[in-house]
């Protein structure tokens, strides 16, 4: 799995909304690992032993893998988890857009995400806005 932070240099404006904490974090986890532990802890302060036994809660929720690269770089550390909802939307709505894109009806989408048909609708044309239109050759 690559480091976050190679995979994130292709899209600086996801890097920018992550939390201080998660960038250097993310210089030893990968994107995933993060978001897990957002979606778990997020909004908490959270102990890292520097060792966690099979049957443990973090390993149950986090997963094996995720919690031994978490303690690998915060073991024995407390952290104050970031939720970081502003990235989850962002991720979210790049979801919803890729599914359309491959032909989903923005009904059955909306479904999928729990909300409604307008708001994939204005999901998609936001999107379109922001594409530009290729700019013609100059034929003189």
């Amino acid at each position: 799995m690559a480091p976050m932070n190679q995979s994130l240099s292709i899209d600086p404006g996801l890097l920018d909304l992550l939390p201080d904490l998660f960038r250097e974090l993310g210089k030893n986890l990968p994107l995933a690992d993060l978001l897990k532990l957002s979606e778990r802890y997020g909004g908490t302060r959270l102990y890292i032993p520097k060792n966690l036994r099979e049957g443990h809660d973090r390993v149950a929720r986090l997963g094996k893998d995720t919690a031994r690269r978490l303690i690998a770089v915060a073991g024995y550390d407390t952290i104050t988890v970031p939720k970081c909802e502003r990235v989850r939307q962002l991720l979210r709505r790049r979801e919803a857009l890729r599914l359309h894109r491959e032909g989903r009806t923005m009904r059955s989408i909306a479904r999928e995400f729990g909300v409604t048909d307008r708001t994939i609708q204005s999901w998609i044309t936001a999107e379109r806005g922001r594409e530009k239109p290729a700019t013609p050759a100059n034929f003189n």
